[in-house]
């Protein structure tokens, strides 16, 4: 909302690009491009979020990986101090990633985001730390060892109000709970067809 400044950390071309452009502008916050010099460069992006006092960054996990990197090095997260929402989309969120950046940024609201193009986002998760997040059938205690269990990855969570999902078969038929299928979204914000490709309208593959 007003006040807030959003960073355009995602390139114009990107569909990610529309949700930050459309979420600032359309609820009255200060969308402030990232000079595309530094938007690679995690020191130099660390340095200018904090003297742009931006609130709102969206990226993806690898690059946020980068980032939590360089503030542990620093050890300098509290120079973030306006940050309030770190949102990240466009790959897996490693649950251990998910871990550290909560670790480093306490007072920073982490989502995790999952849509294709054609929804741009169509599911949050917001992200807490976990108390157990185990991998396999047994934990390290349970195996005799001290080692660290796995981390999952973070799930892409709950629709965004406006969408549906569904988990459907081979048959477009809805899967019961626990069976792996194909996993459809619906509402009014999927995208109509493609540009000069009208057979493809809408499909599953």
């Amino acid at each position: 909302g007003p006040g807030v400044r959003v960073a355009q950390w995602v390139a114009a071309e990107h569909d990610p690009a529309l949700a930050e452009t459309f979420a600032a502008l359309g609820s009255g916050a200060t969308l402030c491009p990232v000079p595309e010099k530094i938007r690679a460069n995690p020191e130099r992006l660390l340095d200018w979020l904090a003297a742009e006092r931006i609130g709102v960054l969206q990226t993806v996990p690898s690059f946020a990986r980068e980032l939590l990197r360089v503030l542990t090095e620093r050890r300098s997260a509290e120079r973030l101090g306006t940050l309030r929402a770190l949102l990240l989309m466009g790959e897996a969120l490693p649950g251990e990633l998910a871990d550290g950046l909560l670790a480093a940024l306490p007072l920073v609201r982490i989502a995790n985001l999952y849509g294709p193009t054609e929804t741009i986002a169509a599911t949050w998760h917001p992200v807490h730390r976990r108390s157990v997040h185990v991998t396999g059938a047994a934990s390290s205690a349970s195996a005799g060892t001290s080692a660290k269990p796995a981390a999952a990855p973070v799930p892409i969570g709950r629709p965004i109000p406006g969408r549906g999902v569904l988990i459907v078969d081979e048959s477009d038929r809805l899967c019961p709970d626990g069976v792996t299928g194909e996993l459809v979204i619906t509402g009014p914000y999927v995208a109509d067809g493609y540009l000069a490709d009208h057979d493809h309208a809408a499909f599953t593959r």
